[in-house]
């Protein structure tokens, strides 16, 4: 007897925790794992004149109790004589046109709710107010909006849009400076709401020089270059070439003096590069060649033909008369 009374007592309590925990354990490698229901907190702002009930049970006022999760709770909604409903807001949200018959059927819960219904005499005469509220302020880019209220309920008339407002942007700020090529950027914040607006700001082009300048200088012996340059950039323009300027000589030295037989050498240096040249200096006399006897023969003969032919020639012109 002891022993089933001992297993009894086990058996009951495992059935408490699985009913505590709403789950059934499943095994998992030999372990058994329970998953407690949280239960949902159901809160009802119930205003004046009026009541909801919930499962059978009357609320009014300001009230709180538990539900299961995934509930599907309905609030039946009961005005005193005289009023009638005049909102339902269910988590904040109007769902008065979701009420059927007076009764509001809520999403099943999966967390905590809160359920707000006012009432409003069903003879009211309403009673404006002479000025508009604002029931929702306009942003820099959302309307806003305005009605006539009634002082004795929520009732409202003559609902306007109010404009949205605009940005109010401050002064705009180089973001990526332009070149004279490429595109730069610019940005400016409103102050209200922090929104950045950018744009792009042109390349500023090129902004010439008024003069050539020497890209290359020209040398004795190659041509240079020259152009006109941009103030902000590395651009050119016009590029023309200049001349190559040949070498500018000096008067010379005489490294070497010539004489009768042998020749002489002037050195020229360039003013400008520094090259040299040398230029040879002939010698200051012909040179002698043979014998001097053999000239001297020779101008004798030369003599002795002359002063023969002279006496031919004299002797012809006397045979020329007598004839």
């Amino acid at each position: 007897m002891k022993r089933k009374a001992k297993f009894f007592s086990a058996f009951l309590a495992v059935m408490l925790l699985i009913t505590a925990f709403g789950t059934t354990a499943f095994a998992d490698g030999g372990n058994t794992t329970l998953t407690a229901k949280v239960p949902c907190t159901v809160t009802l702002s119930i205003g004046e004149n009026g009541s909801v009930t919930v499962d059978g049970t009357k609320y009014t006022g300001d009230v709180s109790f538990q539900k299961d999760p995934d509930t599907v709770v309905a609030y039946t909604i009961t005005p005193d004589s005289g009023y009638k409903m005049n909102s339902v807001l269910y988590n904040g949200e109007n769902v008065t046109s979701s009420v059927s018959d007076g009764v509001y059927t809520a999403p099943a819960l999966t967390g905590n709710v809160t359920l707000t219904v006012l009432f409003a005499s069903s003879s009211h005469v309403h009673e404006w107010e002479d000025d508009y509220t604002v029931d929702k302020e306009p942003t820099c880019t959302e309307e806003g909006s305005k009605s006539i209220h009634c002082k004795g309920c929520d009732e409202v008339k003559d609902v306007t849009p109010i404009p949205a407002k605009g940005h109010t942007f401050g002064e705009w700020e180089t973001v990526t400076s332009p070149t004279c090529t490429d595109s730069g950027s610019e940005k400016r914040v409103c102050s209200v709401c922090g929104f950045t607006e950018t744009r792009n700001v042109d390349p500023t082009g090129h902004e010439w020089a008024d003069d050539f300048t020497v890209d290359k200088e020209a040398t004795c012996t190659a041509d240079g270059s020259k152009s006109i340059h941009c103030k902000h950039c590395d651009a050119v323009k016009d590029s023309t070439v200049i001349s190559v300027l040949g070498h500018a000589w000096d008067s010379g030295v005489v490294i070497k003096q010539a004489t009768a037989t042998e020749s002489g050498q002037i050195k020229y240096t360039c003013t400008r590069c520094g090259e040299v040249k040398h230029v040879t200096i002939p010698p200051t006399s012909s040179p002698k060649t043979g014998d001097e006897s053999h000239i001297a023969l020779w101008i004798g003969l030369m003599c002795v033909s002359g002063a023969a032919l002279a006496v031919l020639l004299i002797s012809s012109r006397k045979r020329k008369v007598r004839n």
